[in-house]
Order: structure tokens, then sequence, then C-alpha cells
């Protein structure tokens, strides 16, 4: 699902000095053998229900790093969100379907600028 040219790229930006050290360093702040610490993962969700902003969710089917059916957590614990699945989509929608994903952001922008109860109506 990754073109040559977002490979070549990646690389390009891993070799340049210190991002992997600074890659190896994030990795290690939230991630662990067995994959994120159960009690960062809890914290996260008793957080999500007081985020009173509105939210668009993109995953991608596909994604082989964080599976889709995390993104149901996202529809139950989030007020204002909006989920969004892209077929045929792995990990970075915003590359592997840069346009489709760049459409209904600029939708989702629109919707939040449209008049509605207590935006002037």
């Amino acid at each position: 699902l990754v073109s040559p040219e977002v490979v070549e790229d990646k690389f390009r930006l891993a070799s340049l000095p210190g991002a992997q050290a600074a890659f190896s360093k994030t990795l290690r702040g939230f991630l662990r053998l067995g994959g994120f610490p159960a009690d960062q993962v809890a914290a996260l969700h008793a957080a999500l229900p007081g985020i009173a902003a509105p939210a668009l969710v993109v995953w991608g089917r596909q994604d082989q790093l964080l599976p889709v059916k995390q993104a149901d957590t996202l529809k139950r614990l989030l007020p204002r969100v909006e989920v969004q699945i892209f077929e045929n989509c792995g990990h970075v929608p915003q590359v592997e379907c840069a346009e489709r994903f760049n459409q209904n952001v600029l939708a989702f922008w629109a919707k939040l600028d449209a008049p509605g109860p207590g935006r002037g109506e």
C-alpha cells in the first residue's frame, strides 16, 4: 500500500543524524515488549470522555500496527467523534490515501464552520 517514493522518503528521514535515536526514545516512552502499558491505556481511556472538541478519526482497515477494531473504543469514549475507516489502506492514511484523506478533513472542517445550534443560529 506504500509507494516506492514513500519508502525512499522514510529512508531518507530515518538516515538523518539522530533520527534513529529519537525514534527509539519515542518508542521506549510508551511501548513495552508486551505492547502498550495497561496503566497508560487506562489513563488515556479515562481522559477521552472529557474531550469536548469535535474529533475526526481516520483509520486504515488494513492497518497492521493498530487494529481497526480499536476505532470502536474511540467511538465509544469520545463524545463528539466521527470515525472514518478507509478500505485498502494501512497505518498512514494521510500518506497512503492522501487525496481522500485531505478531502475528508476539509469536509469535516466545513461542517465545523457551518451554522448550527450555539453557532450563531
